[in-house]
């Protein structure tokens, strides 16, 4: 399964605010099977957890990728940074499938 970048919203920068400490936040997938983490480097990270390997590194925020979460059954998650945006991310399969979808 390849992961691609499905949409990305755009709102107020985060680092136009006072506060400089960042909490950075780890998720596992709908299945336990994968980690994905956001980093102080622009970056989400995905490991498997049962081989304990890092299986990529997904760069499209510019600043720290602060916030992760993951789609309750479908194969999707977005991540969010410091830049303002907001990025859902899925599988090609999911998609051509129809099974997941934009609103609004």
């Amino acid at each position: 399964m390849s992961i691609v970048l499905l949409l990305v919203f755009a709102s107020h920068p985060l680092s136009q605010l006072k506060n400089t400490e960042y909490k950075v936040q780890s998720y596992f997938s709908n299945t336990d099977a994968h980690v994905l983490s956001g980093s102080e480097d622009d970056g989400v990270y995905v490991w498997d957890l049962v081989e304990g390997t890092h299986l990529t590194t997904l760069r499209t925020h510019m600043g720290v990728v602060s916030s992760i979460d993951y789609h309750p059954s479908d194969a999707a998650f977005v991540s969010g940074g410091v830049d303002g945006f907001v990025n859902v991310w899925g599988s090609k399969e999911a998609m051509e499938g129809g099974s997941m979808h934009a609103t609004g």
